[in-house]
């Protein structure tokens, strides 16, 4: 695994959803095959790619018994959120899992969009 910056990684893991977007066809398909095709992508570009859950938590008098899955965080740095539409709530569920994991960034990527122009968007933490 190489070290390298957020941004770095950002246009690498860009990169990588622009070819998968291409080779699949672009919009249509469900969501496994484009998330199975950028983590193997990913790989192959020699980056480190896992599936994390973060366990459940508590709240006083209430234990919260689902854990929340993440799909993919790239070199333990940006954590990313294949989609095949948009909701804004997508964006409130990153920030909630940047301040889970610790981590500065997330990526949201519509492979739903036409286009991977405007279809990827960067969540920042505030910390």
């Amino acid at each position: 695994m190489t070290t390298m910056t957020e941004q770095q990684l950002t246009r690498l893991i860009s990169d990588a959803a622009a070819k998968v977007h291409e080779a699949l066809g672009g919009p249509g398909l469900e969501l496994p095959p484009y998330r199975d095709a950028l983590a193997y992508e990913l790989r192959q570009r020699r980056l480190a790619v896992e599936k994390r859950t973060i366990p459940p938590g508590k709240y006083p008098g209430v234990t919260i018994t689902r854990a929340e899955p993440i799909d993919m965080i790239v070199n333990d740095l940006v954590i990313v959120e294949p989609k095949v539409d948009w909701k804004p709530q997508y964006e409130a569920e990153a920030l909630a899992h940047l301040r889970m994991t610790g981590l500065k960034q997330a990526l949201i990527i519509n492979f739903g969009a036409h286009t991977m122009r405007n279809a990827i968007r960067i969540v920042k933490s505030g910390i």
